[in-house]
């Protein structure tokens, strides 16, 4: 592993320890209500990981597919914990 590779590491496993369900809640209500009105039932994960990353570094390559991977099963471990929420899989 690069040095770069253990700093994008570091960086996501830093985030995903401070991500919580109410911080995860308060996103997912966010962008929920910049949908139009017939469209907030749902918000796409990877609507919902962009919002949280606010223009941090997925790393590259390999390592960037990882990081987003861990993120999103942190969101669907996360979304099980929210009353009236739920993680829908795409069948595409």
């Amino acid at each position: 592993m690069t040095e770069e590779t253990t700093s994008a590491m570091t960086a996501m496993d830093e985030f995903l320890a401070t991500l919580t369900p109410q911080r995860l809640e308060q996103v997912i209500l966010e962008q929920a209500a910049k949908q139009a009105p017939g469209e907030r039932a749902g918000v796409d994960v990877s609507t919902i990981i962009m919002a949280l990353l606010a223009g941090r570094d997925l790393g590259q390559g390999a390592e960037r597919h990882r990081n987003y991977q861990r993120l999103r099963e942190t969101i669907r471990a996360h979304v099980a914990l929210l009353q009236g929420f739920r993680y829908v899989t795409s069948s595409d």
